[in-house]
């Protein structure tokens, strides 16, 4: 998914859109299904911040894109 999304969306084919589309369908029902306790919702929101702070570095650096570098 990840590597999917980093294709710009002009360049990507019919087929790559369907595949990631099928792909987003797949892990929003496997997100049903898991059991998350207090520390898992902890580090979810810690990684949500930490995309939060590059995204707001990025975009106050005049750098912001629809991108996620790493």
């Amino acid at each position: 998914m990840d590597r999917g999304l980093k294709i710009p969306p002009g360049e990507r084919t019919k087929i790559i859109n369907v595949l990631l589309s099928s792909i987003i369908n797949q892990l929003e029902k496997d997100k049903k299904s898991l059991n998350l306790g207090p520390e898992d919702n902890f580090h979810l929101e810690v990684f949500a911040l930490n995309v939060f702070i590059k995204a707001d570095e990025q975009d106050r650096a005049g750098r912001a894109d629809f991108y996620v570098s790493s």
